[in-house]
């Protein structure tokens, strides 16, 4: 959500570093069309995501990307924001990606997400799966 200028001396298909203004390093590839000189939008990765029948607001979610595999299936974590509705689509930014070599990573990486979408889950939306009926109350 930002313009950048290619650097001197960068060919297209280069991968360069760019400072996102907040202190953050970026890496992006330079567009095959582009030649030093030339400005392009960098924007962050991002999927739609269905809001649920009952989501609200402030609700936090868990939800995964589309793979054909899967075990390489990312799982990201969202509260919902102000205006959404029902059935209704929102944008959420994703993470940058990080660097996949092999099968092996992409599980680990799958693995990781999920690991971190099941504790926000624990920590704060509990109470969620038991509106959706996928968690039984507990015995206080």
């Amino acid at each position: 959500e930002f313009r950048v200028q290619v650097p001197p001396y960068t060919q297209p298909g280069t991968e360069v570093c760019f400072d996102r203004g907040d202190g953050v390093q970026i890496m992006v590839t330079v567009p095959e069309s582009l030649q030093e000189g030339n400005a392009f939008e960098v924007t962050p990765p991002a999927m739609m995501v269905k809001v649920p029948d009952n989501g609200a607001a402030g609700m936090q979610i868990a939800f995964r990307s589309c793979s054909e595999l899967e075990e390489a299936a990312e799982w990201f974590g969202l509260t919902l924001p102000e205006g959404c509705q029902p059935g209704k689509y929102v944008t959420a930014k994703l993470p940058h990606p990080k660097k996949k070599v092999g099968l092996k990573a992409l599980k680990s990486q799958a693995w990781e997400w999920k690991s971190q979408a099941i504790n926000e889950i624990k920590g704060g939306s509990l109470q969620l799966l038991r509106q959706l009926g996928v968690a039984k109350p507990t015995a206080s």
